[in-house]
This record gives structure tokens, C-alpha cells and sequence, in this order.
């Protein structure tokens, strides 16, 4: 099973930033887009190196994982099926998101 950390996401002039526990920012509502999955999914991350991925093979699926690259927090999976410009979806675990109210 995959550790889950908790994110952490600031919302300043209505954009939502999702962070790891290093506190980097990962994702932004600016690139968030309802898929259908129930799960909050966006096109790319912030920047192309803050998102680190690995082969996922567990319960009988091939997956890529998506992780913080700087603290290794599991934050989800990426599938091919997304808009563009990516044409990418990541899936990222609302359960690991934490809204940080202080600078809201």
C-alpha cells in the first residue's frame, strides 16, 4: 500500500495551490478540469520536476503513480486520457489535500 501525506492547499486570489508535506507547490485550479471520476484531476503540474513517477502494479493494474518529487508523498496516478494541451489526466487523492485556511 502507498503511504498517504497529507497536502496542503492555499487558496490566494482564487487559485488553489496543492502541496506536499515539503511544501512546494504542486498543482493549481487553473489546471484543475472535472473528468467524471470523482477524483480531482488536473492537465500538468506547476512545474515539470515537481512531479515524480514510478510503475504502479498493484491490484492487478498497470498504473503510474504520481509523487512529490522533492519528499516522495503519494499524491495519486496519471493515465493518458486527458485534455489538452497535456492531453494527460492526473488523478490526484482528495484525501491527501488539506485546505490551509491562514492564507486564504
Amino acid at each position: 500500500m502507498f503511504p498517504i501525506f497529507k497536502v496542503t492547499c492555499t487558496i490566494s486570489f482564487f487559485i488553489l495551490e496543492i502541496k506536499a508535506p515539503s511544501s512546494f507547490p504542486l498543482f493549481d485550479s487553473t489546471i484543475k478540469f472535472s473528468s467524471g471520476s470523482g477524483w480531482p484531476s488536473f492537465t500538468q503540474p506547476i512545474k515539470e520536476n515537481a512531479i515524480k513517477y514510478e510503475k504502479d502494479v498493484s491490484y492487478g493494474m498497470v498504473r503510474v503513480e504520481v509523487m512529490c518529487n522533492t519528499c516522495d508523498a503519494h499524491l495519486g496516478h496519471i493515465f493518458p486520457d486527458g485534455p489538452e494541451p497535456s492531453g494527460l489526466r492526473y488523478c490526484i487523492n482528495s484525501e491527501s489535500m488539506t485546505l490551509d485556511k491562514e492564507t486564504a
